[in-house]
């Protein structure tokens, strides 16, 4: 998060007044590319004209405020097309996601891929190691409706939807 999220978060403001779809567990990246297609989709969807940024969200490691940098629809859909793209944009932290969101921060879309040490799901010595992410999308409850229903229409049961607010509070490692 930043200094500005924090303030929204901790008095239940915009985006954290609405609803979390979060990923119930890691899916290999593959599929966490066709999930993260189909949320992007829907958000541009809503926003087609909006600015983007994006940064670095220790808010689960612990809570350190960094500072958001210019980013692009173009930018975002681009790391659906390949597992290697998507795990650039990751920042190889424990527990830091890559939070992608508009200048009106009406929405955020965070993204996490652990590193081969942070991986839950590597062995010492797997000589085929699958990478694994989760995603989960911050908004307003009809958007987030929107979003549930357009990802279980391809099958996509690996959702918890909760309170915003209650899902940063339970979150947060600071």
């Amino acid at each position: 998060m930043d200094s500005e999220f924090e303030r929204r978060w901790r008095k239940g403001h915009s985006p954290f007044d609405g609803l979390t779809l979060t990923s119930r567990d890691y899916v290999p990246l593959p599929l966490l590319r066709q999930e993260l297609a189909c949320v992007v989709e829907r958000l541009h969807k809503d926003n087609p004209d909006t600015a983007l940024l994006r940064l670095s969200d220790w808010h689960e490691h612990d809570g350190f405020m960094s500072i958001a940098e210019p980013a692009s629809w173009q930018e975002l859909q681009s790391l659906l097309l390949s597992d290697v793209m998507l795990r650039a944009v990751c920042t190889g932290d424990t527990n830091v996601r890559t939070n992608f969101f508009p200048i009106k921060r009406d929405w955020c879309l965070r993204l996490y891929i652990p590193d081969d040490c942070d991986n839950p799901f590597y062995s010492h010595d797997d000589p085929n190691p699958v990478q694994y992410g989760i995603f989960d999308v911050t908004c307003r409850a009809p958007l987030a409706e929107e979003i549930e229903n357009s990802l279980r229409e391809i099958l996509v049961n690996n959702l918890d939807v909760i309170p915003a607010k209650d899902f940063f509070d339970r979150s947060y490692g600071g």
